[in-house]
């Protein structure tokens, strides 16, 4: 498997951050789950009146260097995901994921900052894409206000940590 794939396979996996305290709970009169919110409101997430708040998704997509050494690929891939995971500790990577295709597209980052300036910062943290295996294009998006709620859940499910931590 080539460091192209790894990297989409382990990335994939790899949905972190928020710590707020939710749980799922099925009502009695719908199989279906529920999420039940303990104490968050809209200012804490800083959510406008329609539930709604800007981001900033950064697209991933194939750099200049896609041709080094399989020792030096891997310790980059390491080195990408540890950067992916302290990004989402600090809370302010809130999804991060691959595409599954040979295009140009490689994957993206959805950054829980207002501005490209501030989703720049965070990327020129990232040894892959400083080292040109990665090229970044990034758009603002305005979606739901409780997606940083989507990490919570995603680590109750976890079971392997794509970056052998």
């Amino acid at each position: 498997m080539n460091l192209k794939n790894i990297t989409f396979l382990a990335v994939l996996s790899l949905i972190f951050g928020c710590q707020q305290n939710n749980k799922i709970d099925k009502s009695e009169t719908d199989n279906s789950p529920k999420l039940q919110l303990d104490s968050i409101t809209k200012a804490e997430l800083d959510a406008d009146d329609y539930g709604m708040k800007t981001y900033v998704i950064a697209f991933l997509k194939s750099g200049q260097n896609d041709s080094l050494p399989q020792a030096e690929s891997e310790e980059l891939l390491r080195a990408h995901l540890k950067n992916i995971e302290k990004l989402a500790e600090d809370n302010t990577l809130v999804l991060a994921g691959p595409f599954f295709s040979d295009s140009l597209y490689r994957g993206i980052f959805i950054f829980d900052v207002r501005t490209v300036k501030q989703a720049k910062a965070l990327t020129e943290t990232d040894p892959a894409i400083n080292a040109g295996v990665f090229d970044v294009e990034y758009k603002i998006w305005y979606g739901s206000g409780t997606l940083p709620l989507i990490n919570d859940l995603h680590q109750q499910i976890q079971t392997k940590n794509p970056s052998g931590d």
